[in-house]
């Protein structure tokens, strides 16, 4: 967003009045993005727009801003995760990043769209410096675009269903006897 001193604010430096629109969003590019994000998220609730889940990109996906979510707003997210060595993640007892996770785990064979799903705790810091955790459940999806290559997403409801592509068009095969026309989360995910 903006920068927080008045000398690095490019134009003319106008007073607006903070009660306003204009200066509420002058203090909003002020801030940063991720807790603008929980003020916008919590201004839509007070409104009265209803969402059972936040889905976002790698940018917004830090252990914090998930977990604040999740604490703050009571909703569930579903994000593509970065593949970085800093972020760590408590998986049966340790605390390991995501490819070392992916490492350590059997992935399924085949052509499956799904390669893992693993149960681990978002890990993070509270403005008091009380480290707190979440129940999360990041999925391995192939990338589609680089066969070798994979993509992770997390979910912080770990009761969601995890339905492959195959399984999700035989289901709907046997019911309608129709090819379905729909993709499904994942696989549209993994495109990207």
């Amino acid at each position: 967003m903006s920068s927080a001193k008045d000398q690095n604010i490019p134009g003319t430096r106008k007073v607006f009045d903070k009660r306003s629109i204009a200066g509420k969003r002058r203090k909003q590019a002020r801030e940063k993005a991720t807790d603008v994000l929980i003020d916008l998220l919590q201004s839509a609730i007070h409104t009265g727009h209803s969402a059972k889940y936040v889905l976002f990109d790698t940018w917004f996906s830090s252990p914090k801003t998930i977990c604040r979510i999740k604490k703050d707003c009571s909703l569930d997210t579903i994000a593509m995760i970065k593949k970085s060595s800093k972020i760590k993640y408590l998986w049966n007892g340790q605390k390991l990043n995501i490819k070392e996770i992916y490492s350590r785990n059997k992935k399924r064979k085949g052509r499956s769209k799904y390669l893992l799903s693993v149960t681990v705790d978002v890990i993070f810091r509270n403005d008091d410096g009380i480290e707190e955790m979440i129940p999360a459940k990041i999925i391995y999806v192939r990338n589609t675009k680089k066969k070798k290559d994979w993509i992770a997403l997390i979910c912080t409801n770990t009761e969601l269903p995890e339905f492959g592509y195959n399984d999700f068009k035989a289901s709907k095969k046997r019911e309608t006897g129709l090819e379905p026309a729909t993709p499904t989360l994942a696989r549209s995910c993994s495109t990207n």
